[in-house]
């Protein structure tokens, strides 16, 4: 009996080791086929799962040839790509198939079939399409007011009285920058020096385009914050802006910045910047306020200097006298073909006391009112459109 036992117990020893080892041993062997099993790549992986029908869905809408891939009778380039795209796509390098293997590199020829790049479809051109005169003409974007010559002539150097604490306020910082700008540029404005004008232009006008943008911004995300309508302001700053960029693109065609002129620029914006967009979160019409300030020292600067370049015996007519203005500056305002520089300052003088207007209206305009110079805004883009069509029209 005790020998019976100690049979039945070996035996039930002998099969657990047995069952052991064999489960150890398939571990072994799964875990060693996982090692040596070609891994896709991490594209592919991601893809694996759901997205290859799609993808074969897609290329089908591209070609109906794709349709034919489940039929093995079928033998043409959309079985092919299809099948190519589905092997690439769970990471195999060839397809196995009796009658077709594909490399990765037929795989990404029979894709192109299908789907072709972007650089396969548009067109590179060996050279700009557009000449830079050519982009200064803005008949086909922000469409800037063409000023007349009775227009020109009516150009007010009137200023605003403040009112308003902050209308004080904002005038008296106005007087501190101005008189600091003028010392720093060596701007005198009795006799003014080319040298210093040109200095004072490039800074003045790459920092008097931030303020129209600034509005333009916040405006912008009110509208979508609120679901309100902006009643037009939107366009009209954006429209400052872009005149005032111009501005600085005309005088660089005429001036070269020297890297303190440009260390001034960014010093000027990055200073500003902050000052006018907290102005505006907290107050919009001080900084529309301080804005028409501003350009009224732009009026009076400009004003100014259109008088000394065409007064003989000034440092400015000795130097400007006859100089021609630059092909942008032609475009834009569509000046003649002989315009001089002094045209080019008579025109940035009537946009900067357009400016000035706009801001001062806009400082004491109920919120919610609808922009008084939409209808200008009409004008201007329906001259410039109609003069376009027939400028294509005599091409």
């Amino acid at each position: 009996l005790e020998f019976g036992s100690f049979s039945v117990g070996t035996c039930q020893q002998h099969k657990f080791n047995t069952d052991r080892l064999m489960l150890l041993s398939r571990i072994a062997t799964t875990s060693a086929r996982t090692l040596v099993r070609p891994r896709a790549a991490p594209l592919a992986r991601f893809l694996r799962h759901g997205s290859s029908q799609t993808v074969r869905s897609t290329a089908a809408l591209i070609d109906p040839a794709v349709l034919s891939r489940d039929d093995s009778s079928k033998v043409g380039p959309g079985l092919h790509a299809a099948e190519s795209l589905d092997a690439l796509l769970h990471g195999s390098t060839k397809k196995p198939n009796a009658q077709n293997d594909f490399t990765e590199t037929a795989v990404a020829d029979g894709y192109a079939s299908i789907a072709p790049t972007r650089a396969q479809t548009i067109a590179q051109p060996e050279q700009p399409e557009f000449t830079e005169v050519e982009a200064a003409d803005h008949a086909w974007r922000q469409t800037n007011h063409i000023w007349s010559n009775d227009e020109l002539d009516r150009v007010s150097i009137e200023k605003h009285e403040p009112v308003t604490m902050s209308d004080h306020f904002m005038k008296g910082v106005m007087n501190v920058l101005y008189h600091g700008f003028n010392f720093v540029t060596g701007y005198d404005p009795v006799d003014p020096s080319p040298r210093s004008v040109a200095w004072r232009l490039i800074i003045l006008e790459s920092f008097a385009g931030v303020p129209g943008f600034v509005a333009a911004g916040f405006r912008h995300f009110y509208s979508l914050r609120t679901l309100k309508r902006d009643h037009g302001a939107i366009y009209t700053f954006l429209e400052e802006a872009e005149n005032e960029r111009m501005h600085l693109l005309v005088c660089l065609k005429m001036f070269e910045a020297s890297p303190v002129t440009r260390a001034l620029c960014v010093a000027a914006q990055f200073g500003m910047t902050p000052f006018l967009a907290l102005t505006y979160a907290v107050h919009p019409g001080s900084m529309h306020r301080f804005v028409g300030y501003l350009e009224e020292t732009a009026v009076q600067t400009y004003d100014n200097l259109v008088e000394k370049t065409t007064t003989p015996g000034t440092k400015l007519h000795d130097e400007w006298d006859g100089l021609a203005a630059p092909g942008i500056a032609k475009a834009y305002w569509k000046l003649h073909d002989d315009a001089k520089w002094v045209d080019c300052l008579q025109h940035m003088l009537a946009d900067e006391s357009h400016h000035r207007d706009v801001n001062h209206t806009f400082a004491t305009l109920p919120e919610g009112a609808p922009n008084p110079f939409i209808s200008q805004h009409m004008k201007d883009f329906d001259r410039a459109a109609t003069a376009h069509a027939v400028k294509k029209l005599n091409q």
